[in-house]
């Protein structure tokens, strides 16, 4: 008895020890845990990685983090060899004096057009939440555009293939590494796999302000494979990158050089075959081709030159420049751009005059068009002597005042309007006049109206190389107007 009682006992012993050692195991256990933790808290990774803001370049660093873990697990998306950047690309285009003032004018047609329009480049999807947080107010927007340009550009100029292979030597490319396969892969191949991870967003852009380059590669995501479905651009790039798929890209690519270059295209159509009773639809895509696009440009460039050169004549001159935007509005009809043209003849002719509307020197527009109304757009600048904005009254009684040139130059058209009603037959149309600024993008960082003083090199060379750009290679995109317009850009015509 006294026996079983020291084994109860020491059993007892035994197990309260043994609660002690796993109470204080279990703790030690809890305290690592935590220490753990809060050493991953305040690691720097690992506060990027769990406070991460959401910006434009987020697609980006989803790439790279994707990039990384397949270069770790050995193998190779098609994702894993998307350019992050067209740097290279562009350095080796700019080196062509055409290319250059290309980018250079294209990149100021956007960021005017990003500012005065609320649906460029795409229109609001309000159904489709996935196209909407990419495409409004995506700051990449402009970024990509401009990387569809330069890929474009290369693509006609400096052309390589996108992958590199022959049919001969592809029973030893498929023995290579990932490695020697993504040497094989070039700049433009790289950009061509960024631009199919961008497909969504670029088969939206195909209203007509935007260049040729770009309308035709939307065309191409749109037509060059029926099979292709919504988003399937990231499916595109989700495959394995093996010398199949490299081929198939290679393929693509070939297709779209030689649709750049001629302007035509024939798609794919054996998944799109007509029901009984429908007739097989013409399904040739036709463009412009990049002779006539080039012809096309140089004839804006000659044109831009002939501006310069035309309104050098105010070298000497300290000027100020006011943009507006004019409309003549009648309430159950438009006025036609005949009628139009004519009142404004009439009005610069006057205003030019001694006698006419004070410090007025000369004038440049553009013809738009409110697609809405179909009402024509008078988007004009008009050249003031500075020296003519401080009025003087010749009674002594009266205070001198700096002009308020918007409000007088709109009383005084409305004076030439009424003095002119015959223009428009029995009917009176009312004048709008809205100021806006000589550049609209924010980009440029200049106030509303802009004055240019005698040798001032830097704002002379902006009034050159930015605002006259703008006005004359507008002329450039194919938008169809309600009135037939031969000239949409007009300048002064002095002798």
């Amino acid at each position: 008895m006294q026996n079983d009682a020291l084994d109860v006992a020491e059993d007892s012993a035994s197990s309260g020890l043994n609660n002690i050692l796993t109470e204080q195991v279990s703790q030690s256990i809890d305290d690592l845990a935590g220490a753990i933790i809060e050493q991953l808290v305040a690691d720097e990774r690992f506060k990027k990685l769990f406070n991460q803001p959401q910006r434009s370049d987020q697609p980006r660093k989803q790439r790279l983090l994707a990039r990384q873990k397949n270069k770790e697990q050995h193998y190779l998306l098609l994702e894993d060899l998307v350019a992050q950047d067209n740097n290279g690309l562009a350095l080796s285009i700019k080196a062509d004096q055409f290319a250059k003032e290309y980018l250079q004018v294209v990149d100021i047609l956007y960021r005017e057009l990003e500012a005065e329009y609320n649906d460029f480049p795409v229109k609001h999807h309000k159904t489709n939440s996935y196209l909407q947080r990419l495409l409004v107010g995506d700051s990449r927007n402009l970024q990509t555009l401009m990387r569809i340009e330069v890929f474009m550009l290369t693509l006609l100029q400096q052309s390589t293939p996108a992958f590199l292979y022959s049919k001969e030597q592809m029973p030893q490319i498929k023995l290579e590494s990932s490695k020697q396969l993504e040497q094989r892969v070039t700049r433009l191949g790289r950009e061509f796999l960024f631009l199919w991870s961008e497909m969504d967003f670029i088969k939206q852009l195909n209203g007509g302000y935007f260049t040729r380059n770009v309308q035709l590669l939307a065309d191409f995501f749109w037509h060059q494979d029926p099979s292709i479905k919504k988003f399937s651009g990231f499916k595109i790039i989700k495959r394995d990158a093996n010398p199949e798929s490299l081929k198939e890209l290679s393929d693509l690519f070939i297709e779209l050089v030689g649709f750049a270059r001629r302007g035509k295209f024939q798609p794919n159509t054996r998944d799109h075959r007509p029901r009984a009773g429908f007739v097989e639809p013409d399904t040739e895509i036709v463009k412009p081709s990049s002779i006539a696009m080039t012809k096309d440009w140089i004839k804006r460039s000659q044109q831009l030159q002939e501006a310069i050169d035309y309104f050098r004549r105010y070298k000497q001159k300290n000027i100020v420049l006011y943009r507006f935007q004019i409309q003549l509005k009648l309430k159950n009809s438009k006025v036609p751009y005949e009628q139009f043209q004519k009142f404004f003849g009439i009005v610069n002719k006057k205003a030019v005059r001694p006698q006419g509307f004070k410090g007025y020197l000369d004038f440049l527009y553009f013809w738009k068009e409110n697609f809405i109304t179909q009402n024509l757009i008078q988007d004009m600048i008009i050249i003031l002597d500075a020296s003519s904005l401080i009025d003087i009254p010749e009674q002594d009684d009266q205070k001198a005042k700096l002009r308020d040139i918007p409000a007088e130059f709109l009383e005084y058209m409305r004076m030439i309007l009424n003095e002119n009603s015959e223009i428009f037959g029995d009917r009176k149309p009312i004048l709008k006049l809205y100021p806006i600024p000589v550049m609209q993008s924010k980009a440029w960082d200049i106030p509303a109206e802009l004055i240019i003083e005698t040798d001032d090199k830097v704002k002379r060379a902006f009034f050159e190389d930015r605002i006259l750009p703008y006005f004359v290679y507008m002329e450039t995109f194919d938008v169809n107007y309600s009135d037939d317009i031969k000239n949409r850009f007009k300048r002064g015509q002095k002798s």
